[in-house]
């Protein structure tokens, strides 16, 4: 016995885990040394003491889901959460468990090891930021390029306003309140300018703002509508014709981050149409199970098979001055809300790019 509880000493003290040994009829819990490395201090023997080093935000799930789990039955239990330390700071930890129970079937001990997994978490936040950061310098960089055209399309809508503004002063200075009738119409389609100028301007804002992901039930009509918008503002002007056809339901997602991805492609099928004589761009979605699959189509040269395999990776691009990071960044986007992009078919007939999202579980 004594060289058997030797040899657990030494694993214990090999992995540093904090182990511990929790009589569910008492409420009494043994720890090894490894507690007050964690803690930073003793620990008391009474499971009460653990509950109240519980971060405050975790501990209703983390308590709820142990009691669920010892009156489910099983055998295994493990949970991720915020435990506190004696200084007041927090360490993410790896709880895991082992339940025993009586010849009954009843619940009589825990037997189980908190892993100290910090360093682990911090890492993964610090990638998050650095992929947020990434994903918005993109944005960015998308919108520069767009920055002339859009330009292009804000002057239209003003020198309409000013031309309306401009007509009616003139009724109103050579026949006074008789133009009224003359005026208020033309009043009337200034004020829808102005609302046409600041709905891109709010377009513009949410495309380039920068702020934590917002994940959410999202539609996905209005926001192809929105990128079709950013991406190809004049579509007459730029010789495209555009059909559209999206199966219902929505899809959890960031609706800023998920224009992004539609607006990378959108840019990149109206760029592959460039010699195209007649460019036709096809969107659309269908829904599979639980999955939302939305295509973006063209009718350009197609691709290459050396080119659509390396599509996906970093810094390689078929465009003359492009960094090789849009699509990157839409796979990284994608994949992040637990989807998947890819290209579904290419040939000198055109490209069909695709992503696949989750349906949304909310009430429509």
């Amino acid at each position: 016995m004594r060289e058997r509880e030797q040899r657990l000493h030494l694993a214990a003290r090999a992995t540093n885990d904090v182990i511990w040994d929790h009589d569910l009829r008492s409420g009494e819990v043994s720890w090894n040394h490894a507690i007050e490395q964690l803690h930073g201090a003793p620990a008391t023997d009474h499971v009460s003491w653990w509950v109240a080093q519980i971060h405050p935000e975790d501990r209703p799930r983390v308590t709820a889901d142990i009691d669920a789990f010892i009156v489910s039955g099983g055998e295994h239990w493990q949970h991720e959460y915020r435990f506190a330390r004696a200084d007041g700071s927090h360490a993410h930890v790896l709880h895991r468990a082992f339940l025993v129970r009586d010849d009954g079937g009843a619940a009589v001990r825990m037997v189980g090891a908190m892993t100290d997994i910090s360093q682990r978490v911090e890492a993964q936040q610090r990638l998050n930021r650095l992929q947020g950061e990434l994903i918005h310098v993109s944005r960015v960089s998308a919108m520069g390029t767009m920055a002339s055209a859009l330009a292009h399309e804000l002057n239209q809508p003003l020198t309409g306003i000013a031309n309306y503004v401009s007509g009616a002063r003139r009724l109103l200075e050579a026949r006074g309140a008789d133009a009224l009738d003359d005026v208020l119409p033309a009043l009337s389609l200034a004020a829808d300018e102005v609302n046409n100028v600041g709905e891109m301007i709010r377009r513009l804002r949410r495309m380039v703002a920068h702020g934590r992901a917002d994940v959410q039930p999202v539609a996905l009509g209005r926001l192809v509508h929105d990128a079709l918008s950013l991406a190809i503002p004049n579509p007459a002007l730029a010789q495209v014709e555009i059909a559209v056809d999206l199966a219902p339901g929505k899809v959890d997602a960031d609706p800023v981050q998920l224009q992004q991805v539609l607006v990378n492609l959108i840019r990149n099928a109206t760029e592959a149409m460039e010699h195209a004589p007649t460019r036709r761009l096809r969107i659309w979605s269908t829904a599979e199970g639980d999955r939302h699959r939305v295509r973006v189509s063209d009718n350009g040269g197609g691709l290459s098979d050396e080119v659509a395999a390396g599509l996906f990776s970093a810094f390689r691009s078929t465009k003359e001055n492009g960094m090789g990071v849009g699509l990157t960044i839409c796979r990284t986007i994608i994949e992040s809300h637990r989807g998947t992009i890819g290209v579904e078919e290419t040939s000198p007939a055109g490209t069909t790019m695709f992503f696949v999202l989750p349906l949304s579980r909310a009430e429509p």
